[in-house]
């Protein structure tokens, strides 16, 4: 219900006042755990020699990017149509003139006698959500390069992969949202002059439908057009203003948890949720210009290495090996440079005695098996190198670049609505550490153990080997079974 305490006298005028309507980061997005979220990423990266920790903390920080995903896809699939506009006719007031009933009103709109009323909000997940998928996809080139747990086995490297895909999608769907959650046209709120709701207002009742008249000024014209004493609609209303952006809803969000503020300078999203700030934004073109560069590299990387195009001195499946094996690699580039060198200064001195020289059997082989000249496969294992060595130097450093951006991003929403000693805030903290407590607990198993349990133990895994070679023989049969084909 509307409070006021005034003379009877008192009789001021309906003005707008420019707000701010958002959702604020939901407490799963909260500092606590997104940066412990950019921990475990990390420590993917430096625990080879533990894989049982690399292994968990890697699982936390793919549980993690999965929500943040499977919101996005949702949001995606949920984006409303934008309602119409409408014009809100109000008293003119003069700039110059703010005394009165104006003085002191924060975010008052001036010298317009309407205003466009288009409800709306910022959904200030966007950029959480935004920097935990985007970054999961940048880290998964980087992480196949320096990290040696996602090449363990097949099918951690094909879950890699899928990781990889899964974020990439909900990348897509990220950039998709981003101009439509992270921007909003102006947003207002109606009110009698100096009676209003404070700074900053939370939806706690929810929008009154019972008070809507077909269009937004005569809604409003409806509950402010009575002189404020007089005026028993707007002593029944819930609330001293009107605003619009409640009249909105988000298909994961409580109406209730929608808040609007006075836009003022230090309003949630006044400095970069606009369309000057989102247009001033120089970085972030550069996020497009990353995942296209990632996402072309890992497909380069992953059709050469599925077709076998570049030869055994390249690393493509052990890229760390770049730095340990590389006199052999230069030594091998160096030779065939020297002797590519030597037969084109040859080729140029006596082009005829070049050509002469060749049968036409070799003649016949290099038009048909172009994939093993020696100037394609020096061509395409330099190639293979310069991405490896791109994806292993300036991968990690993007991540890194694009995290301290969308962190400032994320640090102008606000204040979180949770301090670090929520529960909210460090739960998640105590389960990642009791998993691996758990693990490190699991890890001296055989050293507590009794004898009769090791014995088990020693059966069980016997049995187990016993399979494993029952399946290599019947690996090696089925390739043997091809071979044999192919040379019929």
């Amino acid at each position: 219900m509307a409070t006021f305490n005034s003379p009877a006298t008192y009789n001021p005028p309906l003005i707008a006042q420019e707000i701010s309507c958002v959702y604020p980061i939901s407490d799963t997005y909260g500092p606590t755990p997104r940066y412990l979220y950019y921990v475990c990423l990390f420590l993917s990266f430096w625990a080879p020699r533990y894989g049982w920790l690399a292994h968990a903390v890697l699982g936390a920080a793919v549980a993690y990017a999965a929500t943040a995903a499977v919101q996005t896809f949702i949001l995606l699939s949920a984006r409303l149509v934008p309602a119409p506009v409408q014009n809100v006719t109000i008293p003119y007031i003069s700039s110059t003139n703010l005394t009165g009933y104006f003085a002191g009103i924060k975010a008052l709109v001036t010298n317009r006698s309407y205003v466009e009323v288009q409800p709306d909000y910022l959904e200030l997940d966007i950029d959480a959500v935004t920097s935990v998928v985007i970054t999961a996809y940048l880290v998964g080139l980087p992480l196949q390069c320096w990290s040696r747990i996602t090449r363990a086995s097949t099918v951690l490297h094909r879950l890699v992969l899928v990781w990889n895909l899964v974020m990439l999608a909900a990348s897509i769907s990220v950039l998709i949202l981003w101009p439509h959650l992270n921007v909003a046209p102006a947003q207002y709120r109606f009110c009698y002059a100096n009676v209003d709701d404070g700074d900053s207002f939370q939806n706690s009742n929810g929008w009154d439908k019972h008070y809507w008249d077909q269009t937004w000024n005569q809604t409003v014209w409806k509950l402010f057009g009575q002189p404020l004493l007089d005026n028993r609609l707007w002593f029944n209303y819930t609330s001293n203003c009107m605003y619009p952006c409640f009249s909105t809803s988000q298909i994961l969000r409580q109406a209730t948890s929608l808040k609007a503020s006075a836009l003022t300078p230090n309003a949630p999203g006044a400095k970069l949720h606009t369309d000057a700030g989102y247009g001033s934004d120089d970085f972030q073109p550069l996020i497009y210009t990353a995942i296209t560069s990632f996402t072309a590299a890992q497909l380069f990387l992953l059709a050469m290495g599925r077709l076998k195009f570049c030869t055994e001195r390249v690393p493509i499946y052990e890229p760390r090996q770049l730095w340990t094996r590389r006199k052999e690699i230069w030594q091998s580039f160096n030779g065939d440079f020297k002797r590519g060198w030597v037969h084109l200064m040859n080729f140029l001195r006596s082009p005829q005695t070049s050509l002469s020289l060749k049968t036409p059997r070799q003649w016949n082989s290099n038009h048909t098996s172009i994939r093993q000249h020696p100037l394609f496969l020096f061509s395409l294992d330099l190639l293979v190198i310069l991405v490896l060595f791109a994806a292993m130097l300036f991968g990690p450093l993007t991540v890194i670049a694009f995290i301290i951006w969308i962190e400032h991003y994320i640090h102008q929403d606000g204040a979180p609505t949770e301090s670090p000693r929520a529960v909210g805030q460090w739960g998640i903290t105590v389960q990642l550490g009791v998993v691996l407590f758990a693990a490190c607990v699991l890890r001296l198993k055989y050293r507590v153990a009794s004898e009769e349990e090791v014995r088990r133990e020693i059966e069980h895994r016997t049995e187990e080997l016993d399979k494993l070679k029952i399946i290599a023989d019947q690996k090696r049969l089925r390739l043997l079974s091809q071979v044999e084909e192919q040379n019929k």
